[in-house]
């Protein structure tokens, strides 16, 4: 199985196992400008991503 992440309107599979962090370099996303959710829950950069999961990754908006 693999995980879903959905960033925007684009979907991608990557293996369970990695990490987000790892995740995001796979992609090539700046970790500094996403927050990754499962549900309603943050997720640590470290923690691992279980098969089957799907995570959204929610752009940082900064503005002045």
């Amino acid at each position: 199985m693999m995980v879903k992440i959905v960033f925007r309107d684009r979907e991608f599979e990557l293996p369970g196992g990695i990490t987000i962090l790892q995740a995001l370099k796979m992609l090539d996303i700046p970790s500094q400008t996403v927050i990754p959710v499962r549900g309603d829950e943050l997720i640590p950069e470290d923690e691992p991503l279980m098969d089957g999961e799907e995570i959204e990754l929610i752009s940082v908006i900064s503005g002045g």
